[in-house]
């Protein structure tokens, strides 16, 4: 009698949790999937104040911490232990016999898209983190290239409507993380003290993410009077493909106090994609060819100046780009304190003057210290 008591209860249990259920059309990664490949022409376009200030020709220069993005076989001509900071990038380089080794960071991608109230918007943010290791194979040839790990946050906040299941919160938040390891590879030859040339070739990365949330928004069981348990949110799994690239440069020195220099990037965008629960999201993204030419002139006092163009072409097929031409204008000073010598270093970079139409034009201000020991 007992046991048949108890399984009576048991079904009147099972049978009130099962008809207790409210459903909230709880929503996922893929009902943002329309914005989820914005940041694609959101790439940080200016590492370092030095190569700023010269449109962005590094390749064949790279004498400075930027060049673990640049081309880490530069790195090989460091002779004194430095620290380097730049914004949004940091290092530390150590010489070792005719090695340089070191670590870095950068933001690599910083993307905000939401509205004026901060609880609403799709933000993302992708670091890159660096072990570079670069080799002096003879006095004029240099090899080096890089560990790269990049780790991927997006956090997407919507309004949500308020019910007595989800305590009556009117937002919610979805988040998608992910990371990815890859490597770069550079090279210099410098065949004369007044002639350089460069090669970087930036493998592609493919960020395997994740999701966690909606913590309100989903389907709730109540398990007792004014008592509900939100499910577990799924997790959706997926993948975004960033960009190899391919680069050169050439430098000359046509005076002691004249250096001019080249860079051509090849970047093959058609290959960036994004995967959703192995739906593919159309990324439409052409290849593109940057061209970047810069000066810098040391004057009388030791101080350079510094003067580049920088042109970006328009990689969305869509158009929300379009090219870009920056100018570019630095400048520096260097201070020893006893063994200890600081290097300050700032740039501008602007688009108004050259660019065509009228969307995405900028001013960019990169200042640098560099400290060597």
């Amino acid at each position: 009698m007992k046991k048949q008591l108890i399984l009576i209860k048991l079904t009147v249990a099972i049978g009130f949790v099962l008809f207790s259920v409210s459903s909230i059309n709880a929503k996922s990664i893929t009902d943002f999937s329309n914005t989820s490949v914005n940041y694609y022409g959101e790439f940080n376009k200016f590492i370092g104040a030095k190569a700023t200030g010269m449109g962005g020709t590094f390749i064949a220069i790279a004498d400075d911490g930027s060049a673990i993005y640049h081309n880490p076989a530069g790195l090989g001509q460091i002779e004194r232990t430095q620290a380097y900071f730049a914004t949004p990038y940091a290092c530390i380089l150590k010489p070792l016999w005719k090695f340089v080794i070191g670590i870095g960071a950068c933001s690599l991608i910083f993307h905000k898209n939401g509205q004026a109230d901060e609880d609403i918007g799709d933000d993302t943010e992708i670091f890159l983190f660096c072990i570079p290791l670069s080799f002096k194979i003879f006095s004029n040839i240099y090899v080096g290239g890089n560990l790269d790990f990049f780790y991927k946050t997006r956090t997407i906040r919507y309004s949500l409507v308020p019910s007595e299941e989800n305590d009556y919160h009117t937002t919610d938040k979805i988040t998608e993380r992910g990371h990815s390891w890859t490597g770069d590879f550079g090279a210099l030859f410098k065949p004369f003290p007044y002639l350089a040339f460069g090669a970087i070739f930036r493998n592609r990365a493919k960020i395997n993410w994740k999701t966690t949330g909606p913590e309100w928004d989903g389907m709730y069981v109540l398990i007792w009077p004014d008592y509900w348990v939100k499910e577990v949110a799924p997790v959706i799994k997926g993948t975004d493909v960033l960009p190899s690239s391919l680069g050169f440069g050439i430098a000359i020195k046509l005076s002691p106090n004249l250096l001019t220099a080249v860079d051509v990037v090849y970047k093959k965008w058609s290959t960036a994609r994004r995967i959703e629960s192995n739906q593919k999201i159309d990324v439409n993204l052409e290849d593109s060819i940057e061209l970047h030419l810069g000066l810098e002139y040391l004057t009388s006092v030791n101080i350079p100046l510094r003067f580049g163009l920088y042109s970006i072409p328009d990689y969305v097929l869509n158009g929300i780009n379009d090219r870009q031409i920056f100018t570019t204008i630095g400048t520096g000073y260097s201070l020893k304190i006893k063994k200890t010598e600081l290097n300050f270093e700032i740039a501008v970079a602007d688009s108004h003057l050259f660019s065509v139409g009228d969307r995405n034009k900028e001013t960019k201000l990169v200042c640098a210290i560099t400290a060597k020991f």
